[in-house]
């Protein structure tokens, strides 16, 4: 499949799940919240060529399903590796680097 077919499917998919989550009550919105985001992310993601590249967009092009949904479904069979506990780590481990790592440095070229 040539990367244009891939990236036109991958939005054929986020335009039919966009379109189907639009009908949800707000309730069911919020519940869904998560798959929202992720679908919103992975497909900004896969369509980037400069982060996913060729060989990986024909290797996903070959699920006969929905991409989004089988990456969606191996992220929740594989929670353990992807928590919210590890990004909510990263973030503030990255927060405290650029924050108080930059001021260390400006304490330093003061002296």
């Amino acid at each position: 499949m040539e990367r244009k077919e891939f990236n036109n499917r991958i939005q054929k998919e986020f335009e039919e799940f966009k379109e189907s989550t639009l009908e949800q009550t707000k309730d069911e919105m919020f519940d869904n919240s998560f798959e929202i985001s992720l679908k919103t992310y992975l497909t900004m993601h896969l369509q980037d060529e400069e982060i996913t590249d060729n060989e990986v967009a024909e290797k996903l092009s070959l699920i006969d399903g929905n991409i989004l949904d089988e990456l969606i479904d191996c992220y929740i069979n594989n929670d353990g590796e992807l928590s919210y506990f590890d990004i909510s780590e990263e973030v503030i481990s990255n927060y405290i680097d650029i924050n108080y790592f930059n001021d260390e440095d400006d304490e330093e070229d003061n002296e």
